[in-house]
C-alpha cells in the first residue's frame, strides 16, 4: 500500500453502491484523480464536511498495490462549499468553470497551475454580481493560456511593435494576439475600436481570480472581451458549450 497526504479539490461526487461515495478530485501534483470513501454515504462524521461538491479537504489517500484503486482515508476541511451550495448564481459560475476544466484538460498535458487556479477561484467567487457573468469566461481564457495558447496582448504577434504605439489594434484569433495596421492584412482579424478590451485581457492573465472582482473597467468593454474569449477558445481548444455541456468540435 502507498499513501499521500495533500489537499484536493472535490470536482463530482457519485454514490457507489449502497453506503460509499467516489469522488472526482483535482490535485495539485497528480491532476485528476478518482477517490473511493468507503462508508461515506452511511456515515459522514468520518470526513466531516469533507464529501460535498467543490470542498476544498486535506486528504490522506490509500493506494491499493494490488487493484490500483484509491481509498480516503482520512480529511480535513480546509475550505467549505457551503457558500456555493446555497447561492444558486455562484453555484452555476463555479459549476462551469469545473465542467469546462474537466473536458478542456482530458485532452492536453495537466500543470500544476491548473490546480492553483481553480483553487483560487473557489477561494474568491467575485462577490459583484454585475460581472459574475464574466467569471466562466476569465476562467476559460486563463486556463487556455496556461495549456499553452497566451496570447500576444503587448505587442503585435508578427512585428512585435508595442501595443503603446498602435492607435487601432487588430485581434488575431487564428495568429493568437495583437496585429497593427501594418500586420492586419496577414490575417482575418477583429479590429478593436477601444484598447480597454486589450486591458481586460491583460488584467485577467495578470491576476489570479482572487482579484478578477475588483477589475477596474467598465461592463462593456468586459462583455466585448467575453465574446473574444469565447472565439479563441473555440479555435484553439475546439471546446464549445452546447445544450448544457462542454464538447469537442
Amino acid at each position: 500500500m502507498n499513501n499521500f497526504t495533500e489537499p484536493l479539490c472535490i470536482l463530482k461526487t457519485r454514490l457507489f453502491r449502497e453506503h460509499d461515495i467516489s469522488l472526482h478530485a483535482l490535485s495539485k501534483e497528480r491532476g485528476f484523480l478518482t477517490v473511493y470513501a468507503f462508508g461515506g454515504a452511511k456515515s459522514r462524521r468520518r470526513f466531516i464536511g469533507c464529501l460535498d461538491k467543490f470542498t476544498i479537504a486535506l486528504c490522506t489517500v490509500q493506494k491499493s498495490m494490488k487493484r490500483g484503486y484509491l481509498t480516503l482515508q482520512e480529511a480535513s476541511l480546509i475550505a467549505s462549499s457551503k457558500e456555493f451550495l446555497h447561492d444558486t448564481m455562484k453555484y452555476g459560475v463555479v459549476q462551469n468553470c469545473a465542467l469546462f476544466l474537466q473536458v478542456a484538460c482530458r485532452a492536453w498535458s495537466y500543470t500544476s497551475g491548473v490546480y492553483t487556479l481553480f483553487y483560487d477561484l473557489l477561494q474568491a467567487c467575485s462577490d459583484r454580481e454585475d460581472i459574475l457573468f464574466a467569471i466562466p469566461f476569465f476562467f476559460r481564457f486563463s486556463l487556455v493560456a496556461l495549456l499553452g495558447y497566451t496570447p500576444s496582448l503587448y505587442s503585435c504577434v508578427v512585428c512585435s511593435r508595442h501595443i503603446d504605439t498602435i492607435a487601432l489594434p487588430f485581434f488575431s484569433i487564428e495568429k493568437g494576439g495583437v496585429l497593427c495596421h501594418s500586420c492586419s492584412p496577414l490575417s482575418s482579424a477583429l479590429r478593436i475600436r477601444d484598447k480597454e478590451i486589450l486591458y481586460v485581457l491583460q488584467y485577467i492573465l495578470s491576476f489570479s481570480p482572487i482579484y478578477w472582482k475588483s477589475i477596474p473597467y467598465n461592463k462593456q468593454s468586459i462583455q466585448q472581451a467575453c465574446t473574444l474569449i469565447d472565439e479563441y477558445v473555440q479555435y484553439h481548444l475546439g471546446v464549445v458549450w452546447d445544450n448544457g455541456r462542454f464538447i469537442h468540435v
